[in-house]
């Protein structure tokens, strides 16, 4: 099997443990041969098992064992003085279809997320891409949403939007979905506290298969606060903030900057600090765009921590335009 580490003779009548005896890294994945004499006993436990231990299984002479679980430690057991081990650390393969295996959710603890941000006449000061005009002003401390049209057809039963569904970060900066029916030009409270929007997406539609208004998430509190924006017959969120889970890291896989004919400006990627409300804006990545589409494709993933806000600008320098950047995310649990 393995040929970086010489056998390993495994003490008798004793539990031992893997990492410790070939001063590999606790919790590192790594293969196991069995190349003594003798059959051994192997288990994963967090302390050393007893000598009358049950829990284990049978270790066959020149079987090859994975051990993968890097919270526990790896322990094997000689019945006899001739029992030994070839151990070696294991390789990390990434397939050349990482990306694709993510998306079919093959690789465990990775999700892959899309979003399309948008803003529509970018002036000639950088501006937040998203529906309405200005900088979001993000919140200092979680807050209580609610979310209303100004079309009063989209409502439970009306001819516009009618289901609305709020993918928010909590108090924890913790994903939560929450469903709500429209009402309107009523304000309809959004259930538990928020600290971040991601998305608002109109599930559910009348006879015109949209919502016929402007739809807005804000802060019920301050209701001039916007969280998310919906434009008219869109049906989903196209804003571009965009904040990484408390219990995710973050990477940028991926970005397509597009400008429209007749149009020259710049894009800008901007991080900080969720968690501290006095973090700057650290600029993470500037393009200039001359009249076209410009993709950024992330040979070494941008990493981006836990609680990291990233939002999305743009200026134009000659022309107006609608300005659209597509992100390309990989989430990894922590």
């Amino acid at each position: 099997m393995a040929d970086t580490l010489t056998n390993t003779p495994i003490p008798a009548e004793e539990y031992q443990d893997v990492y410790t005896f070939t001063s590999i890294t606790p919790g590192s994945p790594i293969t196991i041969q069995n190349v003594g004499v003798t059959d051994l006993f192997f288990t994963i436990a967090s302390t050393q098992p007893a000598k009358n231990n049950t829990a284990f299984r049978i270790f066959k002479r020149g079987e090859v064992i994975e051990a993968t679980d890097g919270d526990l430690s790896v322990w094997v057991f000689s019945p006899q003085a001739k029992g030994a081990i070839n151990v070696e650390e294991m390789k990390i393969s990434i397939p050349s279809d990482f990306l694709f295996e993510v998306a079919k959710e093959n690789i465990p603890r990775h999700n892959s997320l899309g979003f399309l941000t948008r803003k529509t006449a970018v002036g000639t000061s950088f501006e937040d891409l998203w529906g309405e005009s200005g900088s979001m002003v993000y919140p200092t401390e979680a807050e209580t949403w609610e979310i209303v049209s100004d079309n009063a057809n989209d409502n439970s039963t009306g001819t516009g939007g009618r289901t609305a569904v709020i993918i928010s970060l909590d108090e924890n900066f913790l994903l939560r979905t929450d469903v709500v029916s429209l009402n309107g030009l009523t304000p309809v409270t959004i259930p538990g506290l928020h600290i971040r929007p991601q998305q608002v997406i109109i599930t559910q539609s009348g006879s015109s298969r949209w919502n016929e208004g402007t739809i807005r998430v804000r802060d019920q509190t301050t209701p001039a606060n916007i969280r998310n924006h919906v434009r008219p017959e869109e049906a989903t969120s196209i804003d571009g903030h965009i904040t990484v889970p408390g219990d995710k890291n973050g990477f940028i896989a991926q970005t397509f900057t597009i400008f429209p004919k007749n149009v020259d400006g710049f894009s800008l990627i901007q991080i900080r600090d969720a968690s501290d409300p006095d973090a700057s804006w650290i600029t993470a990545t500037s393009i200039p765009i001359y009249q076209n589409q410009v993709p950024f494709e992330v040979k070494a993933f941008f990493p981006l921590a836990p609680k990291t806000d990233l939002n999305s600008r743009a200026i134009v320098t000659s022309g107006t335009g609608d300005i659209t950047i597509i992100f390309e995310f990989i989430f990894v649990d922590i």
